[in-house]
């Protein structure tokens, strides 16, 4: 085990020493402008004008607009509690069905005038607020009754049965 101390200790040593004597040695200015013109050279980077006409940069543009489209057209859809398409005001009773709140039930008492609208709402936004939907019917809508307050906000919701 000494035997190895000994060689670590001998290598250290000369390792110093290495070090030492590379701190004195410097290159010629003349050769560090040399080595830095051929690199510019060898790695000379394109214009932004030119960049815009490669392929990479087409793709990320045509996948941000995609993306940019694909936002627009969904945004509406993913408020919350928010229906596609008002229809009518409720024309029949189903005081058997309860509402299902969709703000606190201190919110609901607060409010003054209430009423009851009438909806088709697109079983995809019912998927992103957590209901289970079967893949068969993720493209069709549901009819539901929302409870609205006098800014138009949705506050509850009550699924009717189809006909």
């Amino acid at each position: 085990m000494q035997g190895k101390n000994k060689q670590d200790a001998h290598v250290n040593t000369a390792l110093q020493i290495l070090k030492k004597e590379m701190q004195q040695v410097q290159a010629p200015t003349q050769m560090q402008v040399a080595l830095m013109q051929a690199f510019d050279q060898a790695y000379q980077r394109p214009s932004w004008w030119r960049r815009l006409w490669t392929p990479e940069a087409w793709i990320t543009s045509a996948v941000m607009a995609a993306c940019l489209l694909a936002i627009v057209l969904v945004q509406p859809v993913m408020q919350e509690g928010a229906p596609v398409s008002v229809q009518v005001l409720a024309e029949q009773d189903h005081e058997e069905i309860p509402f299902i709140a969709l703000r606190s039930g201190e919110t609901l008492l607060k409010q003054e005038q209430l009423r009851v609208v009438q909806a088709d709402v697109p079983n995809s936004v019912l998927a992103n607020m957590g209901v289970a939907v079967s893949p068969q019917t993720a493209g069709s809508f549901s009819r539901t009754e929302m409870l609205v307050n006098e800014r138009d906000e949705y506050l509850a919701v009550r699924f009717i049965p189809g006909d």
